[in-house]
């Protein structure tokens, strides 16, 4: 499934800014000689290259395709030998080069990473390509990946966040293929994928068109451009890789999935905010951060001030796809004050949608994302996340220097108009509560199965 809890780290997203006392890093878009563009970091003092690649993946928005084959293909490639040589002597042979080269699906994107040391970046991206031209997709290591995900199933479903996940993608979307993409949890699709899905998939998703490619470490814009060339030349053009969203529906409602054998309880209220694309990304995340990320926030205040509470809930901004992002308020909770926390929730949102936080908070969020920069700043691997991430979002080189002030430009009536104008009100959020008592929440529509939330709307 995509984890949508594993959304990226403030300390990864923020390193694009500068602080007083380190000079930001410069971004160059460069052009290589096969006509491949790319985003490149040059860190001279960096022990190691990264290259990052991103291609858009319409898989699981097109009609007739099997939703699961995606990551059952990405499990192959990761694993699996190609043009003749065996998958262990691959395996081998990248841990002797400390190389460290994987793929990851999401619903709506495959992603790659390489990273070694700059002297053998060629070996490794030869040994990378010896899979990628000639894949071998052994029908016997695809049984074995099958039986590895079904096991896992009842697993995840054991834990209360992926019951609410899978409650709220249900509940957010009417969109049967995309919703089990999504969740990666039904096992009669993952048993239909078929040998030719897997190849089908591969050669319509690991093309040219809409490759993103960053490239950050101690090698000049030829050396990286060589590099790229050698990775990712040649790849066939492909077709449309558009990947719109389904569309979705945030709609205000109360649900409590009952689970009698649930040890805890857990609330969790979530509302839709523009995608990173759309800019005012630092606003969101102090914003995030000062309604619920540490014991100073506002929502971890309240519930130990009023209700003496020893949990807290933790705010976040959370992509379910590059179109669809997510304000989140979610933690557990105590089965007896269920009722009670969601009123506070609520009110304590309520005041932070009508006033503007304390100054003392905000600039003291946007120092704590200085710090940040000032630790990975010549980390290369964070940095090419950073300008991959970017580039999907339009930016180019020529927006890096604006960055620092767009940090500096935060303001407590910034995020107080940004959370006027983008944010849902409080009688707009979804609220989701997962408890082993059916009467923990007045009022809610109460479902045994995630996917029985359909039948509330």
């Amino acid at each position: 499934m995509r984890s949508i809890l594993a959304c990226v780290a403030l300390s990864i997203t923020l390193t694009g800014c500068s602080s007083v006392d380190i000079a930001p890093p410069q971004v160059t878009d460069i052009q290589t000689p096969n006509g491949l563009q790319a985003m490149y970091m040059h860190l001279p003092d960096a022990k190691e290259v990264t290259i990052r690649a991103a291609w858009p993946m319409p898989w699981s928005y097109t009609e007739g395709r099997n939703p699961a084959t995606p990551y059952i293909g990405t499990t192959l490639l990761n694993q699996g030998g190609g043009s003749g040589i065996p998958p262990a002597k691959i395996m081998d042979r990248f841990a002797e080069l400390g190389a460290n080269v994987h793929l990851d699906s999401s619903v709506d994107m495959l992603q790659g990473v390489l990273q070694v040391e700059k002297q053998s970046l060629m070996d490794a991206i030869a040994l990378s390509r010896a899979v990628m031209d000639s894949p071998d997709f052994d029908a016997d290591m695809q049984a074995r990946v099958l039986y590895t995900l079904i096991a896992g199933i009842e697993e995840m479903r054991q834990h209360p966040a992926i019951s609410v996940i899978e409650t709220l993608v249900h509940a957010v979307f009417d969109n049967p293929s995309f919703e089990t993409a999504f969740m990666l949890n039904d096992q009669a699709t993952l048993e239909a994928v078929s040998h030719q899905d897997i190849k089908t998939w591969y050669a319509q998703t690991l093309v040219s068109n809409g490759l993103n490619i960053a490239i950050a470490g101690p090698v000049t814009a030829a050396e990286a451009s060589a590099a790229i060339d050698a990775l990712f030349a040649d790849l066939p053009k492909g077709g449309d890789s558009s990947t719109n969203s389904p569309e979705s529906d945030f709609r205000a409602q109360t649900i409590l999935l009952h689970l009698p054998e649930a040890e805890k309880s857990s609330l969790t209220l979530v509302g839709q905010i523009p995608p990173t694309r759309d800019g005012q990304v630092f606003e969101d995340m102090i914003a995030a951060a000062i309604l619920g990320g540490n014991e100073r926030s506002l929502l971890f205040q309240a519930l130990r001030n009023e209700l003496r509470a020893s949990y807290a809930i933790k705010a976040n901004t959370v992509p379910l796809t590059r179109d669809l992002r997510i304000i989140s308020m979610s933690g557990e909770v105590e089965t007896g004050q269920i009722d009670t926390a969601h009123a506070l929730i609520l009110q304590t949102y309520g005041d932070f949608y009508q006033n503007a936080p304390a100054s003392a908070a905000v600039d003291s969020w946007k120092a704590v994302f200085r710090e940040n920069l000032r630790k990975n700043s010549r980390n290369t691997s964070i940095q090419a996340r950073v300008m991959l991430e970017g580039q999907m979002d339009g930016y180019s080189a020529a927006n890096w220097p604006d960055i620092p002030a767009m940090l500096q430009d935060v303001s407590p009536e910034s995020i107080l108009n940004r959370v006027q104008t983008h944010y849902p009100r409080p009688d707009e959020l979804m609220v989701i509560a997962v408890s082993p008592d059916a009467n923990a929440l007045p009022g809610a529509c109460v479902i045994s199965k995630p996917i029985q939330v359909k039948d509330c709307l």
